[in-house]
Formats: structure tokens, C-alpha cells, sequence
């Protein structure tokens, strides 16, 4: 990513990108549809319940195996492959000890959880028996992301695709498998998701070790070192954090949206089943400017990052009338693959949340830009505070707005806390980008221009090559 033109170079990587986040979102979006249409649509609603609280942990695991590998990224672009392999050794520590731990808490705290979320009783034991096998299976969705972040760190974002790819359709078949032919209900659905997520960590682990001799790491890499776990931990926290931090303000909002009954919970759920569908393009190209902007700043090419970044705006606002016009014109239709046509109300209730959302989409798709090129260079403690600022924005929705309003406060929620987290972000950028390049000496690669029809230099083929030097 250091070397040509990088309008293409951010698309050929973002694409792949897009199809694995695409079929990331399958895992919990064919539970909720087979369910809805084998069990029931309580089954459903449970399913759909828990998908804040889901967020709260693999955000989490995200955020931290991505903040891991930012220094991966960052001295690959310096071509120091030794230091490099110790990021990786000490992030591999790091990420197996805090998966055990977050997986003991939660498989205790999973039902006082759900309580204080005051998930409706007639959902609750079904939302408890799906959640419970997936926050079994921690570990595996950790060992995922972690090999996922690696190869990305690296240049390589097609092959964490073919692996969701693979692993997406084994959960679609034990979820027919083990909910309508073993009638499991919510907890075969969990358990299918569970078993489809060991397979990519399996797949990921295989693939690395054998195409990927640049990551193999040496036995005098593999030592324990307190330095590279203070700075994968110095970034991997914050980030870690903010995922969590904001995944705290929507089950702030998902408890409000229980409250208010079943129908409200079916219409925001079946919304953000779309609305998570919409919002992978802006994911995927945030998750590359994270790698870009690491690598580029390893390479203490400044222009790049400017030129990329701008390079990837305009990529983001196009995208965002594409999808407006989706939400707000066809939304209505989307959500029919989860509430029965019958159910017009809720179905009201979901076309206005989707409207309320797609009207501010430019805002979310700043948001994920830069909070992601950020983190990418290096700066973890900016981005959590945006996570913070979109915290505050919907306890204030909740103390100020739902009770009036009812559903529209709720609607509100996530359009106003991107707006929050804009006004720290913006400013940020700006300040971080001139701090980086007078930090560093503004030391760009003059021979930018003379490099802008190179090919990119990231393939499988010529990682291999470089694991003699």
C-alpha cells in the first residue's frame, strides 16, 4: 500500500473487505431469518435482542486484534520483518489471555445481563439460550479476528473473505440442521454459529502458516516481550474500548427499546438487521484506510496519507446517496425478510427508523473514516474519546428525548451520537495528521510521483519473497 495510485489500490483492497464483513453479518442474520421463519417470531425478537450485547463483546475482541496489528502494519511498511514478528508473537498472548477472561465473565454475567436490559419475559429464556454458546465460543471469534487483522496488517484481504465464505454457508446449514430438523429453537442457532467460527479461526491458522513465512515467527521472536505487549496494549485497549464504549450506549438504547414492548423490539431489530447490511461498505473502507494509513505512516510517506484519505472521502459520499435512497425508498421492503406482511405497524415503525438513519449516513461514513485512519497511525485515545462523546449523545437520547417522544427519541438515538462523535473526530484528523508529519519530519517520499504507476506490493507471493531479508 505504499507504493501507486491509491485510488485503486484502496478499492481492490476495500472489496474484499466488503463481501467478508457482507457474510460476517450473515452469521446473525441467518439465525434471525431462520429462526423467524422455522420457530417463531418471539424466536426472533430474542435472536435480535441480544444483538447489542453480541456487539459489546466481538466489538471488543475487533477493536483490540485490530489495535494489536496496527504496529504489525506499521513496521511492515518500515520492512523491519523482525520487529514486526514480535508485534505478532506478543499480540497472540495477549489476545489468548483477555479471550479466557472476557469468556469466564460473560458466561456468568449472561443472565444478570439480559435482566438488567429488561429483555421482555417472553423472549427472555430464548435470548439467554442463544446468547450463551456464542459467548462460549469467544475464543474462536477472537482467534478470527486476530488472524483476519493480521493478514489485512499485511496486504491480504481476500483471503479472510474465502474463509467467511466458507465458514458463512457451514452456519447456514447447521442452522436448518440443528433448528428445523433437531427443532433446537435459539440454541441450535447459537451453537451452528459457534461451530461456523472455529472453522475460519481453523482455516485462517492453516492458511497463514503455510503461505505466509514472513509471519512464521523464530524462537527468539516468540519470547515474551513487556515492551511489545505495553505497545500493542497502548493501542489494543483504547480500541477495544471504544468499541465497547459505544456498544455500551446501544444496549443503553436497546433497554429503552425493550421497554416500549415486543413490536418496538421486532421493528428496531429488523431495521438494524438492514441498516448493519448498509453500513458494511463504510466498514470496509474505514478498515482499509486503517491498514493504509499504518502502513504509510511506516513508511513516513505523509502525502499518501492526505491523498488516501481524500481519495477514500470521496468514495464514502457516493456511497452515502446510494444508500439513503435504498433506506429511505425500498427499506420498507427489506425488513419484510423478517415481519410478517400482517404486522403493518411494525413495519411503519422500521421504515421511519430507516429513514431517520439513512437522512444522516454522511455523518456515520466520516465517523468510520476517521476514526479508523486514526487508529491506523498510531493514535488510540482520540477514537475512544469519539466512542465517548457518542456514549454521552445517547444517555442524553434516553434521559431527554425517549420519554417524550417515545420511538422517535429512540430513532434519534444513532444519528445524533454520530453527530457527537464528528465534532471531536474532524478537528482530530487535522491536529493528528500535522502532529505525525512534524513528529516525524515531514520526510514524504518525493519520489511519490515517479512511484504512482508502480503495482502495489502486497501479494502473497511477494510477502513470501521477503522473509530472507
Amino acid at each position: 500500500m505504499t507504493t501507486g495510485k491509491q485510488l485503486p489500490i484502496i478499492l481492490k483492497f476495500a472489496l474484499p473487505l466488503v463481501g467478508g464483513n457482507l457474510v460476517q453479518q450473515l452469521y446473525n442474520f441467518a439465525d434471525g431469518f431462520i429462526v423467524a421463519k422455522f420457530v417463531s417470531q418471539e424466536a426472533f425478537s430474542a435472536v435480535i435482542s441480544t444483538g447489542s450485547l453480541m456487539f459489546l463483546i466481538v466489538g471488543f475482541v475487533l477493536g483490540m486484534n485490530a489495535g494489536f496489528n496496527i504496529h504489525v502494519s506499521q513496521s511492515f511498511g518500515a520492512k523491519d520483518y523482525t520487529e514486526m514478528r514480535k508485534y505478532v508473537a506478543n499480540g497472540i498472548y495477549m489476545a489468548a489471555i483477555i479471550s479466557v477472561l472476557l469468556t469466564g465473565i460473560m458466561m456468568l454475567t449472561a443472565k444478570p445481563i439480559l435482566t438488567i436490559m429488561h429483555t421482555p419475559p417472553e423472549i427472555f429464556d430464548d435470548a439467554y439460550r442463544y446468547i450463551f454458546p456464542i459467548f462460549c465460543g469467544i475464543l474462536a471469534t477472537c482467534a478470527y479476528n486476530y488472524c483476519a487483522c493480521l493478514l489485512r496488517a499485511v496486504g491480504d484481504s481476500k483471503s479472510p473473505f474465502i474463509f467467511l465464505c466458507i465458514a458463512a454457508l457451514t452456519n447456514i446449514a447447521l442452522d436448518i440442521l440443528f433448528v428445523y430438523a433437531f427443532k433446537w429453537g435459539t440454541l441450535g442457532a447459537g451453537i451452528a454459529t459457534v461451530i461456523a467460527q472455529v472453522l475460519s479461526a481453523a482455516l485462517s491458522i492453516i492458511y497463514i502458516i503455510k503461505k505466509f513465512p514472513i509471519l512464521r515467527v523464530t524462537k527468539d521472536e516468540a519470547k515474551f516481550s513487556a515492551k511489545h505487549c505495553v505497545k500493542n496494549l497502548s493501542i489494543g485497549i483504547p480500541m477495544a474500548l471504544q468499541y465497547s464504549i459505544t456498544a455500551v450506549g446501544t444496549i443503553i438504547i436497546q433497554t429503552s427499546v425493550n421497554k416500549l414492548g415486543e413490536n418496538t423490539v421486532r421493528a428496531v431489530g429488523a431495521a438494524l438487521k438492514i441498516t448493519n447490511l448498509t453500513l458494511l461498505p463504510y466498514d470496509s473502507l474505514g478498515i482499509t484506510m486503517a491498514n493504509f494509513c499504518g502502513q504509510n505512516i511506516g513508511a513516513r510517506k505523509y502525502d499518501r496519507v492526505k491523498s488516501g484519505m481524500l481519495s477514500a472521502i470521496k468514495v464514502g459520499l457516493v456511497y452515502t446517496v446510494i444508500a439513503t435512497l435504498f433506506l429511505i425508498l425500498l427499506g420498507k421492503f427489506a425488513v419484510l425478510l423478517f415481519i410478517d406482511p400482517s404486522a403493518t405497524d411494525v413495519i411503519a415503525l422500521s421504515q421511519r427508523y430507516l429513514t431517520y438513519s439513512g437522512a444522516m449516513y454522511a455523518t456515520l461514513g466520516i465517523l468510520l473514516l476517521l476514526r479508523n485512519a486514526l487508529q491506523g497511525m498510531g493514535y488510540g485515545i482520540i477514537p475512544m474519546t469519539a466512542g465517548v462523546a457518542e456514549l454521552i449523545a445517547r444517555v442524553l437520547v434516553v434521559v431527554l428525548l425517549v420519554s417524550p417522544l417515545g420511538f422517535t427519541g429512540v430513532a434519534l438515538a444513532d444519528p445524533i451520537a454520530w453527530v457527537f462523535a464528528d465534532f471531536v473526530l474532524v478537528p482530530a484528523w487535522f491536529y493528528c495528521y500535522n502532529k505525525s508529519c512534524k513528529g516525524n519530519g515531514n520526510n514524504n517520499n518525493n519520489n511519490n510521483n515517479n512511484n504512482n504507476n508502480a503495482p502495489p506490493t502486497t501479494t502473497p507471493t511477494d510477502i513470501a519473497a521477503a522473509t530472507s531479508e
